[in-house]
């Protein structure tokens, strides 16, 4: 699998009339299996949560 991280910044503005913005081309057999929004907020968390180790 893949991960893919988009800045909200590096896209572009579409008007009224498009049909929107293509962010990524996938292949024929491609396939999202998920999408989220990360916020300023939670990377903050995620980067104050020390690792845990499995036991």
């Amino acid at each position: 699998g893949k991960i893919i991280r988009l800045e909200a910044a590096a896209i572009r503005a579409a008007g009224r009339s498009t049909q929107g913005v293509k962010l990524i081309d996938l292949g024929d057999d491609d396939k999202v299996a998920a999408s989220s929004l990360i916020t300023n907020q939670s990377e903050k968390l995620l980067e104050e949560k020390p690792p845990t180790v499995p036991k």
